[in-house]
């Protein structure tokens, strides 16, 4: 039997179809022999892609390595080829979603080793120390991954890491990048892979017989949404699950990108403070850290007209139903509350209410103690930062105010719920929100309902 280093010899002497040939009959008849299926394959695959030479690999691919299911999405700079080729791309197993990086080379026998790399928070690489070699045929892939040097051995590492792919599309984004939010077009068998995973849903929750909702969550991405599940107008209820359910995508690619990072990550949570026939809140909090010092705390608030599908500024809203005549109090608001920027003095009187409205609960609360909290949060240091910043949203019993600050001092402005006691009486007498928001006096409610 001929030694190897002569069977390649010989077969480098006429082309990489033959050295592909003679790695395989040399395998096959030596003490080399493959000892499992991927082993034999990947060495007819690299048979097969030494003799076609000029087939693109260029694609998204869906498969396997080891036990754990994968996607893949690879390139190759066919115009680099001559200067060693350039193969780069990405993938993702598909019980965590967050992409691995790779980038490497065709070796001389045809095969190509990849070396994985993550991205730093400074967006330079870091080498996992995970290396694939990998040859592929018409569509198929098939090769190892370890942590070694895959450069020195041409043969199938074997056991959990063989690596088998099947290519399901050609189009592939040559930057590897995440869309902007609401817009999954540039690579959508991609992002279509990424999302295709399996929900969480929790236990319905049931406003009335009429009228329920779940919350659905992606685990890999610690990402939920409510979709609702009972309302009298259907058309309606789907209508304002298509929209949540765009913003749950958003949320759940926006995690996955920032996931790219070593040290990346997205929470995002919606919880529903409101639901009845006329009117749902959703609050959305976001904590992320895609880089820098320090995570980045995020609220919005999103209150659905139960009757058209729009979103509307509550907090806009609420303003305009305060009785004239309560506001006229507070007109020299800005005198005891100044407001130091990017202030509408037409909110003056409005920013006044609110503040005596939330400081007469904070007063009796541990952060009002705290000397650190007092100057960010007392009006008379620095009054504008909680008025004219604030969340505003109303939940089941009442009206809560939640004040925006800057990181380091959010833990000094909780949300405090105003009991709608307190704010049915602040409203015009035929203010429509006496028919909207619960608990209302009930004949001034059944009087707005019959203008309505």
């Amino acid at each position: 039997m001929q030694t190897w280093p002569e069977v390649r010899g010989r077969a480098n002497a006429h082309s990489a179809g033959c050295l592909a040939i003679a790695i395989l009959s040399w395998t096959l008849q030596s003490h080399a022999q493959p000892t499992s299926l991927p082993q034999i394959a990947f060495l007819v695959a690299l048979r097969a892609q030494a003799a076609s030479g000029s087939t693109s690999i260029n694609g998204i691919y869906r498969g396997t390595l080891g036990k754990q299911e994968i996607v893949v999405e690879i390139g190759e700079d066919r115009e680099a080829r001559q200067a060693g080729s350039v193969v780069t791309g990405r993938y993702f197993f598909r019980h965590r979603g967050a992409a691995i990086f790779f980038e490497g080379g065709r070796l001389k026998d045809g095969s190509i080793r990849l070396k994985e790399f993550v991205y730093r928070d400074d967006e330079s690489r870091a080498l996992t120390g995970g290396e694939w070699r990998i040859s592929f045929s018409g569509e198929q892939g098939s090769g190892y991954f370890c942590k070694c040097d895959v450069s020195k051995s041409p043969t199938v590492a074997g056991g959990d890491f063989d690596i088998s792919v099947k290519r399901v599309a050609a189009d592939i984004d040559p930057a590897y990048g995440y869309p902007p939010a609401g817009d999954p077009e540039k690579d959508p068998v991609y992002y279509k892979l990424l999302l295709d995973y399996s929900l969480k849903s929790d236990p319905e929750v049931r406003i009335s017989a009429a009228i329920a909702y779940v919350m659905q969550t992606d685990a890999r991405f610690k990402v939920s949404a409510p979709q609702l599940t009972r309302f009298p107008d259907t058309k309606m209820m789907a209508e304002v699950n298509g929209d949540l359910a765009v913003r749950f995508r958003d949320g759940r690619l926006k995690s996955a990108a920032c996931m790219q990072n070593v040290q990346g990550g997205v929470e995002e949570h919606y919880a529903v403070t409101l639901l009845t026939r006329d009117l749902l809140n959703v609050v959305q909090g976001t904590v992320s850290f895609c880089g820098g010092m320090h995570s980045e705390n995020t609220q919005g608030i999103l209150t659905y007209d139960m009757h058209t599908g729009d979103i509307v500024d509550f907090q806009a809203m609420l303003k305009k139903q305060i009785d004239p005549e309560v506001l006229k109090k507070y007109e020299d608001s800005n005198n005891m509350f100044p407001c130091i920027k990017n202030c509408d003095p037409d909110d003056e009187p409005f920013r006044g209410l609110l503040v005596e409205l939330y400081m007469r609960y904070y007063i009796s609360r541990p952060e009002a103690k705290d000397e650190n909290c007092k100057v960010t949060m007392f009006p008379d240091r620095t009054g504008d930062r909680l008025y004219h910043n604030s969340d505003i949203w109303p939940a089941r019993n009442g009206l809560v105010i939640q004040p925006v600050l800057q990181h380091a001092t959010q833990g000094c402005g909780p949300e405090i719920n105003i009991p709608y006691s307190e704010i049915f009486p602040l409203l015009k007498k035929d203010s429509a929100l006496l028919a909207l928001l619960p608990g209302a006096p009930v004949a001034e409610k059944k009087s707005i309902e019959k203008k309505k």
